[in-house]
């Protein structure tokens, strides 16, 4: 009561003196404030201060935390998710479930959006893990949290938590063996496909025969089998532009030996792009070769006279698609063909024309393989590349240079329904992003083995480091914490007692030895199968930490719009609050 009669002669004698205007005096003293938003001309901006700020943040991470981690393990539940588009989406993917989640409590959103930050970041650089890295920073947050509501000092309790992950970075390191053979990449990409082995085996075959900087496109399939292509040239995902230029009408595909090649800026369709189809026609007529025509669109009068040609027997065509004229100057440089827009202002074709061994079409795709040397082309890619900080525009990027340094596969991925086929396509990705990791870096034992482990190493530091301030040592605790409860997670998701599972493990010596929740066993990891890319679980522990521990230190938020926005009311406490 003093403190709050203070208060209030305080600020009457800065309204007295003009030290501060009322509105900025009582804005100055609120936990929860409205802010006019006189520039938008809005109904204004809300401002949630310490605990309450944290606390509706902790509700939304532990309501999207509690969807996301019921799908971990292989006995893990999946999620449907409805669309506004289109059938339910069943998915056991994290970083989709997550996506997918928004909260009308805008404050709680802010929670949701930054565990989506932490999943997403985890999938842009591991392609996997995003289940598990959720978890994390749902739990370090919230025991962050309750300290912090406890007294602890945030800065301190982040230093802590930033001190156990290096150690537990390094002791991953430990743990860490190179993939030897096709079958540990099989094991990797199974454990990613939730235990589907026809699906690991398709994926490590693929990835194993690309290389770590190869590329493998995931797209819808059109039969119920899972099925890879890979292409020893440059390919594109458009089929055959008419059933006019088949070589085969039973298989439905076209298949050229040794074509001279010819593309085009724009479209040929008009009477004067027949002129530019013409000598084309001509020199490989002569030189007793096919022609693989290349544009925009090809139509009208220019495709009547490629047909008839064809058909007639005098040269054999096929005609590629190509909207993107980036990709156009790809397969010139496959080829060594020069785009052109006029044909007329050179008086020999010839210098136009590339050249390929075979140019094959079905479908669904197409393939030229080039002879011409495309390593310039592939240097300029890779710099653009290096640049480009746009997730899409770098996925891109790199699909062109596979293409064009004949390491590019892709993957169809079948089902009964497309419902089934969205499911297992959100497998097939994790997996293929876990087999590629693993293939780069190494791996390390799985099912929440490998952060088991390295949370030893912070028992130590708790148990011998007598000079460490008390918040940071609760730091590094709640580091050690949560490291475990991946695996006691996956265990209660296999119906068992995940603190019981936990405990037994840690009192093995073996650091490969941990619990199979497929079969409820302990046995080595690697001699199971069970094991994870490095990689992964080295991004699933940074980027949780990193964004939780920013959570934790947070002491306002501020949020847009009021529209279902439930705050507290502490008006009757304002000055109070000021003083505490």
């Amino acid at each position: 009561q003093f403190l709050y009669f203070i208060g209030k002669m305080v600020l009457r004698r800065m309204r007295v003196f003009g030290r501060a205007p009322a509105a900025t005096a009582a804005r100055m003293c609120a936990t929860n404030t409205i802010i006019p938003d006189t520039a938008g001309g809005g109904d204004g901006k809300l401002i949630l201060f310490g605990l309450d700020a944290r606390e509706s943040m902790l509700n939304g991470v532990e309501r999207i935390g509690r969807a996301v981690s019921c799908t971990l393990g292989p006995k893990g539940r999946n999620v449907v998710i409805r669309t506004d588009k289109g059938e339910p989406k069943i998915t056991k993917d994290g970083v989709t479930v997550a996506r997918s989640i928004h909260f009308k409590n805008h404050f709680e959103d802010v929670g949701a959006r930054l565990i989506r930050e932490v999943a997403t970041k985890t999938n842009s650089v591991a392609g996997d893990g995003t289940t598990t890295a959720t978890v994390l920073a749902w739990t370090i947050f919230a025991e962050g949290y309750k300290s912090v509501a406890t007294g602890a000092n945030p800065m301190d309790l982040k230093r802590g938590i930033d001190l156990a992950v290096t150690e537990i970075l390094k002791h991953l390191e430990t743990q860490k063996r190179t993939v030897r053979d096709t079958a540990e990449l099989i094991n990797v990409a199974t454990i990613s496909a939730n235990g589907d082995r026809s699906l690991g085996e398709i994926i490590a075959r693929a990835v194993q025969d690309v290389g770590s900087n190869g590329f493998i496109a995931v797209h819808d399939g059109r039969t119920s089998k899972t099925v890879c292509t890979r292409h020893d040239g440059w390919s594109t995902e458009v089929g055959f532009a008419t059933n006019e230029l088949l070589t085969d009408a039973v298989a439905l595909t076209a298949d050229i030996d040794a074509p001279v090649v010819f593309i085009t800026e724009g479209k040929l369709s008009t009477l004067r792009e027949v002129d530019d189809v013409l000598p084309v026609l001509e020199y490989a007529a002569a030189n007793k070769r096919g022609v693989v025509f290349v544009a925009e669109e090809v139509s009208g009068d220019a495709l009547d006279m490629i047909i008839a040609n064809h058909k007639a027997g005098v040269v054999r065509s096929c005609i590629v698609h190509v909207a993107n004229s980036e990709e156009r100057h790809d397969l010139a440089a496959a080829t060594g063909a020069q785009v052109t827009g006029d044909i007329s202002r050179y008086p020999d074709v010839s210098v136009l024309l590339g050249s390929a061994t075979r140019a094959f079409q079905d479908l669904d795709s197409t393939a030229v393989l080039g002879t011409a040397d495309a390593s310039t082309r592939v240097r300029l890619l890779q710099k653009k590349l290096e640049r480009s900080n746009d997730e899409l525009e770098r996925e891109w990027l790199h699909a062109r240079i596979a293409k064009l340094d004949k390491v590019y596969a892709v993957i169809r991925v079948g089902g009964e329904t497309l419902t089934e086929v969205s499911e297992s396509k959100d497998r097939v990705i994790d997996a293929l992003n876990a087999a590629r990791a693993a293939l780069s870096d190494g791996i390390v034992p799985g099912g929440g083995t490998a952060l088991l482990r390295a949370s030893t190493v912070l028992d130590d530091i708790i148990n011998t480091d007598e000079d460490m301030p008390q918040d940071r040592r609760t730091g590094v605790m709640i580091v050690r914490n949560a490291a475990r409860l991946p695996m006691k997670t996956i265990a209660n998701n296999a119906g068992v007692e995940g603190p019981v599972i936990v405990e037994n493990v840690v009192e093995i010596t073996d650091a490969s030895v941990g619990y199979d929740a497929q079969h409820d066993e302990y046995k080595d990891m690697f001699q199971a199968g069970i094991v994870d890319p490095i990689r992964v679980v080295r991004s699933c522990i940074i980027d949780a930490a990193s964004v939780a521990s920013l959570m934790i230190t947070t002491e306002a938020t501020v949020c847009h719009d009021l529209q279902g926005n439930d705050v507290p009311d502490q008006s009757s406490n304002d000055v109070g609050q000021m003083f505490k």
